[in-house]
């Protein structure tokens, strides 16, 4: 053959040996990808079950691509388990320390925070730094850590770039997410143990009043004035069956404690039973003082839903921008990666809509329970404290009748006066009273824990959030 065919023989070849090694070099990732997902899931599980995911299909212009993208889709829940672990130049999975997987191999029990008496906040940092979310986190961390320092991305300088700055991140998202698993159960506990205390109180202020008014019974029959004896024993079936009522309230009250105190242990690593109690003066934590636009802005600066979105956008970016230089412009592998660009860069407008919705919510839904508190405050105030069990019983003399007889003697109309006097009692204005602020006070617990709940929810909703992103 001539010099000219056998170039175009020795192009033909090292085209085929181009496409050939990158076939290889696919595989050898998405075999490598699916034994980082294992390693992580097997991470964060510990024996448990891993949170579901919601990943988006991955986009590699088929199976010729030379860089397959990994980046889940931005999520509305918050795994722990989204970064795979890293791997060595092989492609074989770095050995990482687990040691929530250890103590199930030996037999150690998972991390209990324990019982006695602790503030929220005390738990809170026991659910960061000693569960087994936290143990489960510090893994993920420790991989992350390394992907930036160059294990397993020599060769991806976009994936190195993107842990580097998002690393601290993700450990912020997880950081929220623990802080939030033991929150919600501990306000639950708290409104709980305040709604408990107000049916015991209210227990006891009907027991009070039972007495006091029983005393008035005892008083009438002593003094055989019947009027008054009616009057005395129509208030004692009433505060009778109110008793009767708070009792009831406070089984119930009680039932609900302890439903909600085992839901904390669980969360805590507690055995059931555990005797755990929280300190905590259930008080307004302060309004957020941003304007919906600030809290806005703030949120799309930090929040890992957005980077993600817009490093997925980067990944398919440069995937697309790989194939190019092996197919043609109109290929199958061109188009399809273009279509992935496409849906990538639609998605980001998407997940700054999404989080900016929920600040936005968060915000005026916090603002409306403010309010809301404050009027349940200002009437609580104006009412002047619970009422008191103090029963009176008293004689009301009934407006005295024109007499047609001019020469009426005195006697006479000091009889007619006795006869229409009647007994009255300050109980109905008594229960209504305290049966107004019973409601005022139950409404004001269950909105105060509400609202300290959400206000750290929000406090994270402008940070990080609770999502990490994958990388």
């Amino acid at each position: 053959m001539k010099k000219r065919d056998w170039a175009v023989v020795a192009v033909i070849l090292a085209a085929a040996l181009v496409a050939g090694l990158v076939l290889v070099r696919h595989a050898l990732d998405r075999a490598a990808q699916t034994q980082l997902d294992s390693l992580a899931a097997a991470q964060f599980n510990g024996g448990e079950t891993a949170p579901p995911e919601t990943t988006a299909p991955a986009h590699t212009g088929g199976e010729t691509s030379p860089a397959p993208t990994e980046t889940t889709a931005p999520q509305e829940s918050a795994p722990l388990s989204e970064t795979p672990a890293p791997v060595a130049e092989s492609g074989q999975p770095l050995p990482t320390e687990t040691p929530s997987e250890e103590a199930v191999s030996d037999g150690t029990p998972p991390p209990s925070a324990g019982g006695g008496t602790k503030t929220l906040a005390e738990l809170i940092d026991w659910m960061r730094d000693e569960s087994s979310g936290a143990l489960a986190a510090q893994s993920l961390g420790q991989a992350e850590l390394a992907l930036a320092s160059g294990v397993g991305t020599s060769d991806d300088a976009l994936r190195r770039a993107f842990a580097q700055s998002q690393a601290p991140r993700n450990e912020e998202a997880r950081q929220n997410q623990l802080a939030e698993e033991v929150a919600a159960p501990a306000f639950a506990y708290l409104r709980r143990r305040d709604t408990a205390a107000l049916r015991e109180e209210s227990v006891a202020f009907y027991r009070a009043l039972e007495a006091e008014v029983s005393a008035q019974v005892s008083s009438a029959q002593t003094s055989g004035d019947t009027a008054r004896l009616e009057r005395a024993q129509a208030d004692l079936e009433t505060v009778q069956t109110a008793l009767a009522q708070a009792e009831e309230a406070l089984q119930e009250a009680e039932a609900e404690l302890d439903t909600a105190l085992q839901e904390l242990n669980t969360v805590l690593g507690n055995p059931y039973g555990t005797d755990l109690a929280l300190s905590d003066v259930l008080e307004a934590e302060p309004m957020p003082t941003l304007t919906a636009d600030e809290a806005v802005s703030q949120a799309l600066e930090n929040r890992n839903e957005v980077h993600a979105a817009a490093y997925q956008v980067e990944r398919e970016q440069q995937a697309l921008s790989q194939l190019r230089y092996t197919y043609a412009p109109d290929s199958p592998e061109v188009l399809t990666q273009q279509a992935a660009l496409t849906e990538a860069e639609a998605a980001c407008p998407q997940a700054e809509l999404q989080v900016e919705t929920e600040v936005r919510d968060l915000l005026s839904s916090l603002e409306t329970q403010n309010q809301e508190l404050t009027r349940l405050s200002e009437s609580l105030s104006q009412l002047g404290g619970a009422p008191e069990a103090v029963y009176t019983l008293e004689t009301s003399p009934a407006p005295e009748t024109e007499s047609v007889q001019a020469e009426e003697t005195e006697a006479v109309q000091a009889e007619e006066t006795e006869a229409a006097a009647a007994w009255s009692s300050d109980f109905p204005d008594l229960m209504a009273r305290r049966a107004e602020w019973e409601d005022l006070r139950a409404g004001q617990i269950e909105k105060l824990a509400q609202f300290n709940l959400d206000v750290l929810r929000f406090q994270h909703a402008i940070g990080a959030g609770c999502t990490a992103a994958a990388i």
